[in-house]
């Protein structure tokens, strides 16, 4: 076998463009993983039932008038209603350890236009409860998200 030159000198440079290519690309993922994005939520994050005033799962509610979230995180939590929403909100927040803090049935929002979480909040659950005593249908909250928009940090 003969000793080339220019076969190898094309076989390393093929080699080295893609092995750019290669770190182009994961360099590409990771940056656009990395920005905070905002998530919103949808209606299978609900689980129809309520929340009792200690800010636990009521097991014994049956009347299927409220839904309420798992632990979401606080940080940059944002509620939109629409003006004719057939349901209020009552917010609770917890510590890094799930102990209640407290709950707000809120309507005031900060100029931001996100919600008034106290400062140790690290966790959030919000139930959702219709007017007028309707009840939830098969379809759960889902039939009910086009009236509420909830957003919270990725």
């Amino acid at each position: 076998m003969k000793f080339n030159l220019k076969d190898n000198f094309t076989y390393v440079i093929m080699i080295v463009l893609v092995i750019l290519l290669v770190a182009v690309g994961i360099g590409l993922i990771v940056s656009l993983n990395k920005g905070e994005t905002d998530k919103t939520l949808n209606g299978t994050s609900f689980t129809v039932g309520s929340l009792t005033a200690n800010g636990e799962v009521n097991a014994d509610d049956t009347s299927k008038t409220s839904a309420y979230t798992s632990f979401i995180g606080a940080e940059g939590l944002k509620v939109e209603l629409t003006e004719d929403a057939p349901l209020t909100y009552t917010v609770y927040y917890y510590t890094a350890n799930k102990t209640l803090i407290s709950d707000k049935t809120q309507t005031g929002l900060d100029s931001s236009g996100k919600l008034s979480v106290p400062v140790t909040a690290k966790y959030a659950r919000i139930m959702v409860k219709l007017n007028g005593g309707a009840r939830f249908g098969a379809l759960g909250m889902a039939e009910y998200m086009r009236y509420v928009t909830i957003t919270v940090k990725k």
